[in-house]
């Protein structure tokens, strides 16, 4: 998002999870698709949480965006109301009703602990 135009608005939809869920996600895709990393799980999950303190110190000096949050949780147990208030944030014009269809709870194979 740094390098997008700031003469121009957006409206950003955050998805927010549980970090250890996030890390173990994206090392069971990469393992799928044969890539190892050396980098210890406690690194990888500081170098995240650290970019996401950035993100958040960064965004308030940014008006061209607009950010809504997101709980991947939240999503996956109150999906109708979720989707509401995407669809309000994006301008109230969205099928509500086939975005919530869409939603597959049964994807949600890396929990947190």
């Amino acid at each position: 998002m740094r390098h997008l135009p700031a003469d121009r608005s957006y409206r950003v939809i955050f998805m927010r999870r549980h970090t250890d869920e996030i890390l173990r996600s994206q090392k069971k895709m990469l393992e799928h698709k044969g890539i190892t990393t050396d980098i210890p799980d406690d690194v990888m999950k500081a170098m995240f949480e650290r970019e996401l303190r950035n993100f958040y110190g960064w965004l308030p000096s940014q008006s061209h965006l607009q950010l809504m949050n997101v709980s991947y949780n939240d999503l996956l147990s109150t999906p109708a109301a979720v989707v509401n208030r995407i669809s309000e944030f994006l301008g109230g014009d969205l099928n509500v009703q086939s975005m919530t269809a869409i939603i597959n709870p049964e994807l949600y194979r890396q929990r947190a602990a």
